[in-house]
């Protein structure tokens, strides 16, 4: 995912304080993967086995 993606991801995230730009970084990196697995077991259990 490019890294413009996830600034701009980031900077959507609500931060009631000032948050530095790293720590916000990460924290759309860790709600991207959240997404990114909630996605996968929801298709992988629609998916007939």
């Amino acid at each position: 995912m490019p890294i413009r993606v996830l600034s701009a991801f980031a900077d959507v995230i609500p931060t009631p304080v000032p948050v530095p730009t790293p720590t916000r970084l990460a924290l759309a990196v860790v709600a991207c993967l959240i997404v990114v697995s909630v996605a996968r077991s929801v298709l992988r259990a629609r998916r007939p086995i």
